[in-house]
């Protein structure tokens, strides 16, 4: 979380989440949660330092002080749910007291056993690395802030059980590294691990190197046509590829934007050097266009009217800032490129950087959160009391909601126009043996009070993003009982 001013003393919180990290697993090369959690930390506070001290090179200013780290800061970042999404009522104290990224996307780094490789043991401990103890009861809950995504290699002969177990695992994406596993990108086994991706909703990013990234927009479009003649044409909003390391196709490479105007394929951003970064935003506002959507292959044979109801159903594309809803950040931490994430935040902040706010918002996070399959289950037996009226709700009477609960997930509600923006949250919870789903509206609005929680009344299933084209702001007052 950062939250900035701009010149009309608006205040803007930026979501961060980093969309490429290597998590430490035994000999395997990584990070733990907790060295994640400070190294951000760090960026973050650096960054917000320099918007302090160099305001003039900035489009916004951090007012506040940066104090320094709480001896209790790591517990607090994965403890205190509610406060690290909304400042509560004081402002200035919380700002000093915590900044730094929200959500970590975060995988096993390559095995280094003979090919093909068996992923299904680190997968597990993926699993396992992200779960937390509570000290009372030494019970699991998830560590909320980590988005783990399991690997596999299509030439094992195992593979499919592989995917399958990360399913169960509960991961939420895949990775697939041609290189390291030596397989086949447009091949029928890769197509058919991206086919059973997009009927579970996950997403799968590819380690992609110069000259890769035809090939998987190849397998992407014949993954489509499958789907196709399997008459299975709703999923296919749902075939989410991310080019990892997008810029080492090129920054001056005409076809990486023209890919990357492929509906179904995303560009994530390390290996993107600090001397070009005015040249590729540049070349990225004026290249990935919203009309290239239905001139892909495949899809510009169907109903244009159709085609553009379900992807705007599920990703809220639109012309204004389609282009940066293509584009995330990422690190691919521990690695060299992770040297330079606090560069690339300050140009996206800088006068230098040639999108707007919203354009910063989907590059920082949420162009990666969009992508992510919701855990959040709608509470059906639940009432559905008027947050303002009912004062069970206040925040500060929220321990019957929290206490003895362990957190499962958040899945965000992001609203796309007229700006970008999470615009309120379903937290998950395990208590008392179930599983209960809460939606928290104002808690992404630090100039509004955290009063807004209900049941959650929504079935996410489908889409993180607005379900429908009424404004999402607009159906939660509904279910709130304001319409």
């Amino acid at each position: 979380m950062l939250l900035l001013k701009d010149e009309y003393n608006v205040i803007h919180k930026f979501v961060l989440t980093d969309a490429h990290t290597h998590l430490k697993i035994n000999e395997l090369e990584g990070l733990v949660p907790s060295e994640f959690i400070r190294g951000y930390t760090k960026i973050v506070r650096d960054v917000a330092q320099d918007i302090k001290n160099n305001e003039k090179d900035y489009r916004y200013k951090f007012p506040w002080n940066i104090k320094d780290e709480s001896d209790k800061y790591y517990d607090y970042c994965q403890k205190n749910i509610i406060n690290v999404f909304h400042p509560g009522e004081n402002l200035k104290d919380n700002l000093e007291h915590y900044i730094g990224f929200d959500f970590i996307i975060t995988f096993s780094a390559n095995l280094k056993s003979a090919l093909p490789r068996d992923y299904r043991t680190a997968n597990s401990k993926v699993r396992e690395a992200l779960i937390e103890k509570s000290p009372a009861d030494n019970s699991p809950h998830n560590n909320f802030r980590f988005i783990g995504f399991g690997r596999l290699d299509p030439n094992h002969s195992d593979a499919k059980d592989a995917f399958d177990n990360i399913i169960q695992l509960g991961l939420r994406g895949l990775k697939l590294h041609p290189k390291e596993e030596n397989f086949e990108i447009d091949d029928k086994k890769t197509q058919d691990i991206l086919k059973r991706a997009a009927h579970y909703n996950i997403p799968v990013i590819f380690h992609t190197q110069e000259g890769m990234a035809n090939r998987i927009e190849d397998v992407v479009d014949n993954t489509i046509e499958d789907i196709l003649k399997e008459k299975n044409i709703e999923i296919i909003p749902r075939l989410k590829v991310i080019l990892g390391h997008a810029p080492w196709q090129g920054v001056h490479n005409k076809e990486l934007y023209r890919i990357l105007s492929h509906p179904n394929i995303f560009g994530e951003l390390s290996t993107l050097r600090p001397e070009s970064y005015e040249e590729f935003f540049f070349n990225a506002k004026s290249k990935i266009k919203y009309e290239n959507i239905f001139e892909t292959n495949h899809i510009q044979d169907q109903d244009r009217g159709k085609i553009e109801t379900m992807y705007y159903n599920l990703y809220g594309y639109n012309r204004f800032n389609y282009w940066s809803s293509k584009l995330m950040f990422g690190s691919d931490t521990p690695y060299p490129p992770s040297h330079s994430s606090a560069p690339l935040i300050r140009h996206l902040f800088s006068k230098k950087f040639s999108g707007g706010t919203s354009d910063i918002q989907n590059i920082l996070g949420l162009s990666a959160l969009r992508l992510i399959p919701p855990i959040a289950e709608t509470n059906p037996k639940m009432g559905r009391e008027k947050a303002s009226t009912n004062p069970k709700y206040h925040p500060k009477k929220l321990n019957h909601l929290t206490k003895g609960a362990k957190a499962l997930g958040m899945d965000p509600i992001i609203e796309l126009f007229p700006r970008v923006r999470i615009c309120a949250a379903v937290f998950s919870f395990s208590k008392d043996g179930g599983k209960e789903s809460w939606l928290f509206k104002s808690l992404f609005d630090p100039t509004k009070p955290m009063n807004m929680v209900i049941p959650n009344p929504y079935d996410l299933s489908e889409s993180t993003t607005s379900t429908q084209k009424m404004s999402i702001t607009r159906r939660i007052e509904i279910s709130l009982g304001k319409g």
